[in-house]
């Protein structure tokens, strides 16, 4: 079965790596991305990176860390395409 969310507005399907975020968000506190979008490009995605005062307190291995875990979360590995 494929993730869902479920809002006021009804079910929306999601993308298992936006699925996988909003796990890491409720086990971490950070969210990754709000949403991802298509592009051009097969197999690639588009998301926005909101920078605050709280982000700046990651270092880049937390920031690997976090989307290590994405990608795993999701059934990814690092470097591997999906057609999310």
């Amino acid at each position: 079965m494929k993730p869902c969310l479920v809002t006021s507005g009804g079910t929306v399907s999601i993308s298992n790596s936006t699925f996988a975020a909003l796990e890491i968000a409720k086990e971490t506190g950070v969210r990754l991305f709000f949403w991802l979008a298509p592009t051009f490009l097969p197999s690639y995605q588009n998301f926005e990176l909101v920078v605050g005062d709280a982000t700046l307190d990651l270092t880049n291995n937390e920031i690997v860390d976090l989307f290590q875990m994405l990608f795993k979360k999701a059934g990814m590995e690092m470097g591997e395409r999906s057609n999310i």
